[in-house]
């Protein structure tokens, strides 16, 4: 989860790390402020625009990568884990889905993220949180990889993902988890008429045939892809499947996406969804405020 930045050369070089470009600019991926991990209390310093953390216990293998002579980054599982000190089950269930998915965050790109691949898998993240033992944020960042997914493609679909799974002790809706970016294939007639051999669905729950897409006008705006996204829902529902769209601006509205939910999803899963009292709205809100 890094920021756009810019700063002070003495920001960083202090602290021994000089990734600064010849302008004394940081580059766009580094955030602000710097953070160091320490092996002990009297290791920590006083310089402007750096954030110390001292880690006590032994990491596991694997933890850091060396990127210059005098400079070691952290892991992104070691990474994980050091943000289970301060962040929220459902902030690390978040990071947990995108070091697991196939985009990473570009503050300072057109869109917001850019694909990639992945970074690790859940079974291997479990494995790593397992071997930190005691080390703080090792017992959260645990919790976290229980309610992730793996597969999401965008952070709209993690947040989607998670607003619709996460228990209501945490304010989502603790709907059964669905498989993220399914394989489906279609018959020959539909692979004549969209050009593919198969189709793959942003939200699927096995076993109810329900399809959930997420619909972003910033990539599906014009109209030959909107005809395509339309031809796709037909391909879709003639195969037994029902198709629920769900658009950025009701993701982005608590209470219409609530009626969404309520109304249609938790509906057609034959599941009854607790009414939004007072206290749940505001959980919800926090939950969105974690999810960014």
């Amino acid at each position: 989860m890094l920021d756009a930045a810019a700063g002070n050369r003495s920001d960083v070089s202090g602290c021994g790390v000089d990734l600064l470009d010849e302008c004394g600019k940081r580059p766009e991926w580094l955030g602000s402020p710097v953070d160091l991990l320490l092996p002990s209390r009297e290791k920590r310093g006083r310089v402007s625009g750096v954030r110390y953390h001292v880690c006590f216990s032994q990491i596991p293998p694997g933890s850091v990568t060396r990127v210059a002579d005098d400079v070691y980054v952290t892991s992104p599982e070691l990474t994980f884990v050091q943000l289970g000190r301060a962040g929220s089950v459902p902030f690390l269930a978040q990071y947990a889905m995108e070091l697991c998915g196939g985009y990473a965050l570009t503050p300072w790109g057109q869109h917001g993220f850019e694909p990639r691949a992945p970074l690790c898998d859940l079974a291997g993240l479990g494995h790593f949180v397992g071997s930190c033992g005691s080390m703080q944020g090792a017992r959260k960042a645990a919790e976290a990889l229980r309610l992730a997914g793996e597969r999401s493609m965008s952070p709209a679909e993690t947040r989607l993902f998670l607003m619709l799974t996460l228990p209501r002790r945490l304010y989502g809706y603790g709907l059964p988890r669905p498989q993220l970016n399914q394989i489906i294939d279609i018959p020959p007639d539909a692979q004549r008429r969209l050009g593919t051999d198969y189709l793959v669905v942003d939200l699927l729950f096995p076993g109810h045939g329900l399809v959930v897409e997420y619909d972003s006008r910033a990539f599906h705006g014009t109209p030959a892809r909107l005809d395509h996204d339309d031809d796709r829902r037909e391909v879709l529902q003639d195969m037994g499947y029902d198709v629920v769209v769900v658009r950025a601006e009701r993701l982005e509205n608590h209470r219409r996406f609530d009626g969404l939910v309520r109304q249609t999803i938790a509906r057609r899963l034959r599941l009854e969804v607790p009414p939004m009292d007072a206290r749940f709205a505001r959980g919800v809100q926090n939950l969105r405020d974690d999810l960014l």
